[in-house]
């Protein structure tokens, strides 16, 4: 039985001493000046375990004692092969690698065509082979992310910055690693499970770092708008080639370096180099980048990728290493990015059992962000860079200070001290440790016709848990003095939402307060004061209403959504209380009850009503990432589908009911071609039993105004605000296609103005009122550098089939108009 101790002695000496086992390779990887070649890969020949150099070009590998070839490599440059005998300890080894060298053979240039031309035919038309044969794949990923300010103005904003960050800081922004399990399925199954996270200066933070690869076998790959891959169908029309040079890599395949350019500058494409394998045309590696004017991301400045592929079983080459790295500029501020993952012990097209794919694309484990500094020195295969290693000390520590009683009470303190300032602003009080907050501020409703000048305050108080993310309680409202027609009015509620992941939340609400007889306008009341005061043209109108009411809501599932509402609304019509202006017009203020409607219109008398509603929206095919405390759904390609019941009884003296039925279907910028991206809306209503005052009728987003809040809603931009709601069956169509620069990109001189085109048609038909129609055309994206967040539309209205007018619209769209979701 002495083979049985043996053996017993042994499993015991492995399970308590686990470090002697291995030993560590380290040292530098340099280039032919002697330069550290940064993200370098390192492997064991005929595998993909390997690590990646850091920034720096240092790297750590750990081996078991024994003899190994390990591979050095890098883009551009001749791998070398090593052969290593490793002991249990550290064992130092510098790499030096040098440019790959000049073309084994001359190869045949066809019509003064380059040699470029005809390697790049062959990859394309061996892409989808290549796509298609690697089916699936499991494997583990390793990824690290930093943002970093690299450059800050002597500006007033760039001291206060790095003040704020400290001026010994790293200047990182943010700071991240993660191991994740991954599993894939063509055409776009997928799986993430994060069993570990780091975060720096975040103890109990998650990483949001996510495995993903940019896929150079598809024919665009989307970033801001689809860019055209160099070896797509189409890559002809938009790139010229160069061939480099061809070499030897270390197992004697031939290998062709690929210079690939641009036909034109404004184009969506990239710039770099490719690296084609000679024998069956699969890429072997690649470093590209594109520009802000490729992209149409207004933020960045570069995008850079660079990937190396390595050979797995029967000729696979799966990705072994990604490095996405991107500058951000913004008001003289410059940030940079670099996000790095390193994958190993593939699977190839391995046989999915059931269940394995869900709508769940990632999952992050309660336990990850709870391994310590050990385990991340045994498992990250990229060494830390010395300010990553002082950022995670410096911010680990400050992390532990900034989350004690007694500086958050400080800090609070200091934030909690009244200021001049807070007359415009508000004022906040807090209390850091416990998750109480109150603001209180001035509220107005600025002026019009039934009010006069309005003043008042809005107080709030919140309560939040930091052991409960998205769980909060929050109880405030407002109270408002009309000067004229000296009444006050306020309104009160209570909300409460469970958490960060169904986002259950249940509110009490009781309100007396003046409001729109349309609700869903797009007109806003400080424009409509405006106009009242210099020229006596306002147009918004108002009804008086006291209502309770009791509503919840909940994500019941990922996609899916539910809302109910309940309670008693009284309202009451208003007439003008004043003829004030600046104006010296002679004509008086539009009455209040005045809406331009026809004679089949709901009436606006007083009356109470008992009210409830319900809602469910579906949007098929969405997927989501789950946390331990929340959830992110991601945006889908279906439509949102949403269904909704309007229904009242009225309780005061007199009789009568209406119920309300509507369908709608969105989609918002869903992006389809290279050239552009559609919106659309389509939303049909039908009353079973009609209501009969004009609050409960369906009413539209109608528009009077030359200034539009998002030039990007596909909505209406003329509609009259009142004159077509209706209570009887409606259709609603709206369409708007953004060419993200598609036409203005084939313009000389033009294409340096970064602008787009947009198209828009909407339609409205009601059974009373008929046919309202809009077609406009606008340029949007105007603006300097970053700033563009002006259009101008010209819209063309038709009524009934019969032309009506030509309308001018400004747009004002976000800022910044990152990316086009």
């Amino acid at each position: 039985m002495a083979w049985i101790d043996h053996f017993m002695f042994m499993g015991l000496w492995a399970l308590f001493t686990p470090g002697i086992l291995t030993g560590q390779l380290t040292g530098t990887i340099t280039g032919g000046d002697s330069e550290p070649l940064p993200f370098a890969t390192v492997h064991l020949k005929g595998t993909t375990r390997g690590v990646s150099a850091n920034e720096q070009g240092v790297y750590r590998f750990d081996l078991e004692p024994g003899n190994h070839e390990v591979v050095f490599q890098y883009i551009g440059h001749t791998a070398q092969t090593r052969q290593v005998r490793m002991g249990t300890g550290i064992q130092t080894l510098h790499v030096q690698l040098i440019p790959t060298g000049i073309a084994l053979e001359e190869l045949v240039v066809i019509a003064g065509e380059d040699p470029a031309y005809a390697l790049i035919r062959e990859a394309i038309q061996r892409r989808t082979y290549h796509r298609d044969r690697l089916r699936g794949y499991t494997c583990r990923a390793y990824i690290k992310g930093g943002i970093r300010i690299l450059q800050t103005p002597d500006s007033l904003l760039g001291g206060a910055l790095r003040k704020a960050i400290g001026e010994d800081s790293t200047g990182f922004l943010y700071l991240s690693e993660s191991e994740a399990e991954v599993a894939f399925e063509r055409p776009d199954k997928r799986k993430e499970v994060m069993i570990s996270s780091r975060v720096s200066g975040n103890s109990n933070g998650f990483s949001f770092n996510q495995f993903g690869i940019l896929d150079f076998y598809e024919n665009t790959l989307l970033a801001g708008r689809p860019l055209v891959n160099p070896i797509a169908d189409n890559a002809l029309d938009y790139y010229r080639y160069r061939l480099v040079r061809s070499f030897s890599d270390q197992d004697g395949r031939e290998i062709h370096e690929i210079n690939v350019l641009p036909k034109r500058s404004e184009d969506p494409v990239f710039r770099g180099t490719l690296f084609l394998h000679g024998d069956n045309f699969h890429l072997h590696s690649l470093d590209l980048f594109t520009l802000r004017g490729n992209t149409k991301i207004d933020l960045i400045d570069t995008l850079a990728v660079r990937q190396s592929f390595l050979p797995v079983g029967d000729g696979y080459w799966p990705l072994f290493q990604q490095t996405l790295q991107f500058s951000l500029r913004i008001m003289g501020i410059v940030f940079g990015g670099n996000f790095t993952s390193v994958t190993s012990d593939y699977v190839i097209n391995p046989v999915f059992p059931a269940g394995t794919f869900t709508r769940e694309i990632m999952t992050v484990r309660e336990e990850a962000n709870q391994k310590d500094a050990d385990y991340w020195e045994q498992h990250r295969p990229i060494p830390l860079t010395p300010s990553e290693t002082q950022d995670y000390i410096r911010k680990d520590s400050l992390a532990i200070v900034r989350s004690s009683k007694e500086y958050l009470d400080s800090l609070d303190g200091v934030r909690n001290q009244l200021r001049p300032g807070h007359l415009l602003t508000g004022y906040t009080w807090r209390n850091s440790w416990t998750g109480h907050r109150f603001h209180l501020a001035a509220k107005s409703d600025w002026f019009n016709a039934v009010q006069g000048w309005t003043l008042g305050v809005a107080p709030r108080w919140e309560r939040t848990w930091k052991e409960r993310p998205g769980r909060k309680l929050d109880i405030g409202g407002y109270y408002l003095f009309g000067f004229m027609d000296n009444q006050h009015r306020g309104l009160g509620e209570i909300l409460w939402q469970r958490n960060a992941v169904d986002r259950t939340w249940l509110r009490l609400l009781a309100a007396h307060e003046v409001r729109d007889l349309n609700p869903v306008h797009t007109f806003p009341r400080s424009y409509d004061a405006t106009l009242l005061l210099w020229e006596k043209a306002g147009v918004l109108r108002f009804f008086e209403t006291t209502r309770t009411s009791l509503e919840a809501g909940s994500e019941i599932f990922p996609g899916w959504s539910v809302k109910a509402q309940a309670g008693v609304d009284r309202r009451r019509p208003l007439t003008n209380q004043t003829e004030y202006s600046w104006s010296d017009a002679e004509h008086p203020h539009a009455s209040n009850d005045d809406l331009g409607v026809p004679a089949w219109s709901a009436r606006l008398g007083a009356n109470t009503h008992a009210v409830w509603q319900a809602s469910v929206s579906w949007q098929p095919g969405v997927r989501f990432i789950q946390y331990p405390d929340q959830r992110f759904v991601l945006p889908a390609s279906y439509p949102t589908f949403t269904f909704s019941y309007n229904g009242g009884k009225r309780v005061d003296p007199g009789s009568g009911s209406f119920h309300a039925l509507r369908l709608g279907l969105t989609a918002t910028r869903q992006v389809s071609t290279v050239w552009g991206a559609w919106s659309y809306k389509l939303v049909g209503g039908y009353f079973p039993d009609p209501p009969e005052f004009y609050h409960d009728m369906a009413h539209f987003a109608g528009n009077v105004r030359m200034v539009l809040q998002d030039a990007r809603d596909p909505s209406f931009r003329a509609l009259p605000l009142y004159a077509r709601s209706t209570r009887k069956t409606f259709v609603e169509v709206h369409q708007l296609w953004d060419d993200n620069s598609f036409l203005f990109d084939r313009i000389p001189g033009v294409r340096r103005l970064g602008l787009a085109l947009q198209y828009g048609v909407s339609h409205l038909w009601t059974e009373e009122a008929g046919h309202f129609t809009e077609a406009s055309l606008g340029i949007t994206r105007i603006g300097f550098k970053l700033f563009r967040p002006f259009s101008i539309h010209g819209v063309a209205v038709w009524e009934d089939g019969r032309y009506s007018g030509l309308f001018f619209r400004l747009g004002i769209m976000p800022f910044p108009d990152v990316v086009a979701p």
